[in-house]
C-alpha cells in the first residue's frame, strides 16, 4: 500500500517523538545512579546474598528462606558478576534496555501484516504509562516476562516450536506469575482451536509439557515455599488477598489506558465477528477476567492486560487502514498524539527517586560503622529495601530477612510502645549473641524510645540516629 508524503511526515514525526520519549525515561540516571523504585534494593540484596553463596550453591540448605524461591535469579547474579557487569548498571541502564526491547518485538510481530499499523503499536507500547510505571518501580521480572511473552508470540506466529522451547523454559524458571498468565492464555487458545477446528496442536502442547518437567526438576524440592504460599490467595479468596501489591487500582488502570479502551473493544468485536480466536484474543480475555475478578497478583497482571490491549488496538488500526477509513485514521493520529502527551506529563511527575542521595549515602555508610557481626534494625518499612540492598549487613526486616522473629501483629503492637516496652520486645533476639543496631531515619517515622534503657546513641547525622541495643 503506497504511503503519501503527508502520511510519511506524520509517521516520522511520531517516531521522533517516540525516540525522545524513550531517552526521556532514562534521564534521571545521568545525574544520579539511584534507581527510581523500591525493588532495586531487594534485587541488590538478593544479588549480594547469592554472590556470597556462589562457591557452595545448595538451594535446600545454605540459601536463606526469604530468597529460596529465586534460584534462577541467584544463578543470574553469579553470571552477571563473572561478566564484570555492575549490579547498579544492571538495575538502571540494563533495565531501561529490556523495557524498550519489547518495543521492537511488537514491531517484529506485527510488521508482516501492515508496517504502518505496526509502527503505531510500537509507539503505543513505548508511551504506555502502565509499562513505564513497571520500569519506574523496577519490576524487572515482569518486564522480562513481557519480553518473553512477545518473543514467544512472534515464534508461535512463525511456527518455530523448537526455537521457542529454550525461551519458554527460561520464562517458566524466571517468573511464576507470567508463566501462569501465559499458560492460561495458551490453554484457552487450545480450547478455542479445538472447538472451531476440531484439531489439537500437539507441538504447542509438548512445549508446555517439557517446560513443566524442567520446572519440577529444579523447583520440586521447594514445593511448599513456591506453591503452597503462592496459591493461597487464589484458593482462599478473590477480590481480596490476591489483589494486594504495589500497582494501579482498576480505576487508575482505566484512566491511564483510556485511549485504548474503545479500539480494544472494537478489535474484540472484530475478532469475534471474524471467528479469529487466536492467542491475541485469548490473552485479552484472560487479562480482562484476571484483573476484573482480582485473581492472583491481579494488580501486576495489569501489565499483561495492557500489552494485549495494545496488540488488540493494533488490530483495530490495521482494519481501519485496510478499509481506507480516512476520518477514523485521523482519530488514530490524534489518539496517539494525546497518549504521547499524557505519557510525557506522567513521566515528568514520576521520574524522581523515592530516596535522596544523602539518605542513601547514610545507609551505605552503615557498613563502615557497624561490625560485620552486627545486625541492623530498621524502624520504617519504607526504607527496608534500601537497607537490604545497600547496608551490606544482616538485618531484621519483615519478609526480607530470616532473622525477623516478630509477627505482623507484634510489629503493629510495638509502634505505640515507649522505649521500655520495645526493649522488652527486643529480648527475643538475645540468644543471637550478636550486636544489634537500630537505625532511626530523621526524614520518616520517628521512633519513641522514652524510658528505653537498652538504647545507646552512638552516631547522629543529618539523616539518621544510630542506636546500639544493649540487652541485659
Amino acid at each position: 500500500m503506497k504511503i503519501s508524503k503527508r502520511q510519511k511526515i506524520v509517521i516520522y514525526t511520531f517516531l521522533v517523538w517516540a525516540i525522545v520519549c524513550s531517552i526521556y525515561r532514562v534521564f534521571p540516571y545521568f545525574s544520579s545512579m539511584i534507581p527510581l523504585g523500591y525493588d532495586p534494593g531487594v534485587y541488590r540484596g538478593i544479588y549480594t546474598a547469592y554472590l556470597h553463596l556462589a562457591p557452595r550453591f545448595h538451594f535446600g540448605q545454605t540459601v536463606p528462606y526469604w530468597i529460596m524461591h529465586e534460584p534462577l535469579r541467584g544463578i543470574l547474579s553469579v553470571v552477571v558478576s563473572k561478566l564484570w557487569i555492575s549490579i547498579d548498571i544492571f538495575l538502571t541502564f540494563w533495565l531501561w534496555f529490556f523495557s524498550i526491547f519489547g518495543w521492537f518485538l511488537v514491531f517484529l510481530i506485527l510488521k508482516k501484516y501492515n508496517k504502518r499499523a505496526a509502527l503505531f503499536a510500537m509507539m503505543l507500547f513505548w508511551t504506555s504509562i502502565i509499562q513505564y510505571h513497571a520500569f519506574a518501580l523496577c519490576y524487572y521480572k515482569q518486564i522480562l516476562g513481557i519480553d518473553f511473552i512477545l518473543l514467544l508470540l512472534y515464534l508461535r506466529d512463525h511456527k518455530k516450536y523448537r526455537t521457542s522451547l529454550p525461551f519458554l523454559i527460561c520464562l517458566v524458571l524466571l517468573h511464576r506469575t507470567t508463566t501462569i498468565f501465559l499458560g492460561a492464555t495458551s490453554f484457552l487458545y487450545i480450547v478455542f482451536q479445538f472447538i472451531t477446528t476440531k484439531k489439537i496442536n500437539f507441538k504447542f502442547i509438548s512445549l508446555w509439557m517439557i517446560s513443566g518437567i524442567v520446572w519440577i526438576s529444579l523447583y520440586g524440592p521447594l514445593f511448599p515455599r513456591l506453591i503452597t504460599d503462592f496459591f493461597q490467595p487464589l484458593v482462599t479468596t478473590i477480590w481480596g488477598a490476591g489483589i494486594q501489591g504495589d500497582f494501579f487500582s482498576l480505576k487508575e488502570f482505566r484512566r491511564f489506558t483510556m485511549f485504548l479502551i474503545i479500539p480494544t473493544l472494537y478489535g474484540l468485536y472484530l475478532k469475534i465477528k471474524n471467528k479469529e480466536y487466536d492467542l491475541l484474543f485469548s490473552g485479552l480475555v484472560i487479562g480482562i477476567c484476571w484483573t476484573s475478578f482480582g485473581l492472583l497478583n491481579a494488580k501486576r497482571s495489569e501489565l499483561f492486560l495492557d500489552v494485549f490491549m495494545i496488540l488488540m488496538t493494533w488490530y483495530t488500526i490495521y482494519f481501519i487502514i485496510k478499509q481506507k477509513k480516512r476520518r477514523l485514521r485521523s482519530l488514530i493520529y490524534l489518539g496517539v498524539f494525546l497518549q504521547m502527551m499524557y505519557y510525557i506529563w506522567y513521566v515528568s511527575n514520576n521520574n524522581t527517586p523515592l530516596i535522596t542521595v544523602g539518605e542513601l549515602t547514610s545507609i551505605t555508610t552503615l557498613q563502615n560503622i557497624i561490625p560485620t557481626s552486627g545486625i541492623v534494625v530498621g524502624t520504617d518499612s519504607y526504607l527496608s529495601p534500601w537497607i537490604v540492598g545497600y547496608a551490606n549487613r544482616d538485618r531484621i526486616t519483615p519478609w526480607l530477612s530470616d532473622m525477623n522473629k516478630w509477627t505482623h501483629t507484634q510489629r503493629n503492637q510495638r509502634w505505640p510502645m515507649n522505649g521500655a516496652g520495645k526493649c522488652k520486645m527486643f529480648e527475643v533476639y538475645k540468644n543471637l549473641h550478636r550486636p544489634l543496631y537500630m537505625r532511626e531515619s530523621k526524614l520518616f517515622r520517628i521512633e519513641d524510645i522514652s524510658w528505653g534503657t537498652c538504647f545507646k546513641l552512638i552516631r547522629e547525622d543529618n539523616y539518621h540516629k544510630l542506636y546500639q541495643i544493649i540487652l541485659p
